[in-house]
């Protein structure tokens, strides 16, 4: 990854802006519900800021080219005309993907980005330290 631009950068944020935009949350209001949610009345508990499902489920999206991300938060006018395209389930190509050299960069960088938001905002908060392992997972 020594070779990476800022413009590269930034196009990776695009597309974890993309993901965030489909799940429906940010990832700095998702690690502030989960966090709040370990400070229960019970006392602390460990949060976990991304469960594994959710983990694969943005690596999956990581896979994608940006331009198909993007058109998979198309949402398809509701109309009375069936069309032929939308009843055949072969009629839809498979979406593009990026090679495995981009995916991985792609996914260290949003790696990087979730570690570095999450510490930043959870770094005045009490737990702090209880929460620096789960960050780094």
């Amino acid at each position: 990854m020594k070779h990476e631009t800022g413009r590269s950068y930034l196009n990776h944020l695009v597309h974890f802006k993309i993901w965030e935009v489909s799940v429906g949350e940010s990832i700095s209001d998702r690690i502030l519900r989960r966090y709040k949610e370990a400070i229960s009345d019970q006392g602390f508990s460990t949060p976990v800021f991304m469960t594994v499902a959710e983990a694969q489920a943005l690596a999956r999206h990581c896979k994608f080219t940006t331009q198909a991300a993007r058109r998979s938060l198309i949402v398809p006018k509701n109309t009375n005309v069936i069309s032929l395209q939308a009843v055949l389930p072969a009629s839809r190509a498979p979406e593009r993907t990026v090679s495995v050299h981009l995916h991985r960069n792609r996914l260290t960088v949003l790696a990087n980005y979730i570690e570095f938001v999450a510490q930043n905002i959870l770094r005045k908060g009490e737990h702090y330290g209880d929460c620096i392992t789960p960050i780094e997972r």
